[in-house]
């Protein structure tokens, strides 16, 4: 196994993206999958995990509507500075992996021109085999789809760089060593006096890159 000594690690839904497109995909469907707002209301009601709310409300969507997906989410705008930034760490050598609780069929689909710039890319794989959307996430967490750290294990790195934005991101930024948070991710780390460095877009941190602060 390559021994790194600057690995990043980005969040993609929300982050690499500029809007939540694994809630948002569900929006744009029409007819909702079945149940979806009940389901809802459990989560918010701390009934049930996130694993378990997004595992149900998609095995009530059918295999045969996975085009809605892909068209919803090209229309969906990268944040700004993306490619520049993952231009600008591939010319030093620094590997970026994807480490995203989303679906494939979106993720995959969004980062296309992207794919030779990125080492890895860690996401829910769907089943289409059958009638309806089965789940399958490796490594697999206890409470969401994909376990983050355990991603992050799987590389031997001296030092690890973490950008996202949410709740989702908590324990992946625990165990970085740079922080980059945004919102319900800045939020929290802040709450808890966790150092990390606050960013708009993906423009403020190839600023760092090109400073060599990263």
């Amino acid at each position: 196994m390559a021994m790194y000594d600057t690995i990043v690690f980005i969040d993609f839904d929300g982050t690499v993206t500029s809007e939540e497109t694994l809630t948002g995909s569900l929006k744009h469907l029409d007819p909702p999958p079945e149940g979806a707002a009940e389901i809802e209301r459990k989560l918010t009601a701390g009934e049930l995990t996130l694993k378990e709310a997004v595992t149900s409300v998609f095995s009530s969507v059918r295999s045969d509507r996975v085009g809605e997906f892909t068209r919803y989410i090209n229309s969906v705008p990268l944040r700004a500075g993306f490619g520049a930034l993952l231009d600008a760490l591939w010319s030093r050598g620094i590997p970026v992996v994807i480490v995203s609780g989303g679906l494939d069929i979106m993720v995959k689909e969004k980062l296309a021109p992207y794919r030779e710039k990125l080492t890895d890319i860690w996401d829910v794989k769907v089943d289409l085999s059958e009638a309806y959307f089965k789940l399958v996430a490796e490594p697999e967490g206890e409470l969401e789809l994909i376990d983050k750290v355990a991603v992050m294990g799987r590389y031997t790195y001296r030092r690890a760089v973490c950008i996202g934005d949410g709740y989702t991101d908590i324990l992946m930024a625990r165990n970085a060593d740079v922080v980059y948070a945004r919102d319900a991710l800045e939020v929290y780390l802040k709450a808890h006096d966790i150092p990390y460095r606050p960013w708009e877009d993906f423009r403020d941190i190839l600023k760092d890159v090109e400073n060599k602060n990263v």
